[in-house]
């Protein structure tokens, strides 16, 4: 189950991988790694997505929406 600060008060279901290795330039336009593993590459896609112009309702499992 996810949910976001964005659309407070509803959670759904959304198919995350467990780990995810993140390519990204620090504060100085260095290139740097992030792994993560579970909840950790669940925040990383979560937050990426945003960057995208995405939010977890657009890819939640149909049927899973409900209030919290």
């Amino acid at each position: 189950m996810e949910g976001c600060l964005s659309i407070p008060g509803l959670s759904g279901k959304v198919k995350r991988p467990a780990r995810v290795v993140v390519t990204a330039l620090n504060r100085h336009g260095e290139r740097i790694q992030i792994e993560g593993n579970e909840l950790l590459a669940r925040a990383l896609c979560h937050e990426i997505d945003h960057l995208d112009g995405i939010l977890y309702i657009d890819k939640v499992e149909p049927g899973t929406l409900e209030k919290v």
